[in-house]
């Protein structure tokens, strides 16, 4: 970080490390562990995030920060934790404040320069782009304005300390806290199998599903996807599980297509764009 300060260079933005957990983990390990994956993620993603260069760190951030959430809602498997819902919301909150940022970032340097470059007949493109570029620019604004906000501050010192403190013990009723000291295994597999069902479940009929139902899919897909992330080491480098977490990648790259496409919907109805831009703006939402 300091080299890249004194060089001017924009900070890298790193995708999340792979976990390590060895099968006789107990769950009480298992969740320190996963937490502790996160937390440096976000800390890590936040300086690119900040400076703003690289639209990367926006994105890395924002996934950071669902990771957490994926995390921290499985640990309610454990049963009621009285500092988790506190932390839920803060880390809910900093992700909205960031998901404009990246709606215009994918818009602006993906959706529109695809679609213009597929269209060279089509004219207007260019009063979209810098139409686009103020929405881009007001969200970015926003984005910074939470990012050093003392909100901001005190959850990432507060979720620090009660991920090395192991507050969850604290907050464990005294007849759950055996669950603890068993092994993560076996809780892995009953949460990856709840999960899968309810991506089967929410999938079905899946030609026929609403923009709304398939949004419900892909959240429930990532979120599986979270918790194979985190769970499926457990299992060691299986074939097998290291197929379906492929498989799942897959699927929830198909499924964020379509929710691009509802968010671009959105974009183009509150852009203020320039004369001339309108049959641009029709063949992007076509």
């Amino acid at each position: 970080r300091g080299f890249d300060l004194a060089a001017g260079l924009a900070p890298a933005a790193r995708r999340p490390r792979k976990l390590h957990l060895d099968p006789s983990v107990t769950l009480d390990e298992a969740f320190a562990t996963i937490l502790r994956s996160c937390f440096l993620h976000l800390l890590q993603s936040r300086p690119a995030a900040e400076d703003g260069r690289n639209p990367e760190g926006v994105h890395q951030l924002r996934v950071s920060l669902r990771r957490l959430r994926s995390a921290l809602d499985l640990m309610q498997s454990v049963g009621a934790l009285s500092n988790l819902d506190a932390l839920r919301s803060e880390a809910k909150w900093l992700a909205q404040e960031l998901s404009a940022a990246r709606d215009w970032d994918v818009f602006r340097l993906e959706t529109l320069p695809t679609i213009a470059k597929a269209c060279p007949a089509v004219a207007g493109f260019d009063a979209l782009g810098r139409a686009a570029a103020r929405g881009q620019s007001e969200a970015y604004r926003r984005a910074h304005h939470a990012l050093d906000d003392r909100r901001c501050a005190v959850f990432l010192i507060g979720l620090g300390h009660w991920i090395e403190t192991r507050g969850w013990r604290n907050d464990v009723a005294a007849e759950d806290l055996g669950q603890l000291a068993e092994p993560a295994v076996t809780f892995a597999q009953r949460i990856l199998s709840e999960q899968y069902a309810k991506v089967l479940k929410r999938g079905r009929r899946f030609k026929s599903l609403t923009t709304l139902r398939l949004h419900k899919v892909r959240l429930a897909t990532k979120r599986l996807r979270y918790l194979g992330e985190f769970l499926l080491p457990l299992y060691e480098d299986r074939k097998s599980t290291r197929r379906f977490s492929r498989r799942l990648a897959d699927l929830q790259e198909e499924l964020g297509a379509f929710n691009d496409m509802a968010v671009t919907a959105s974009l183009l109805e509150g852009l203020d764009a320039e004369p001339g831009s309108a049959i641009a703006a029709a063949a992007i939402a076509g």
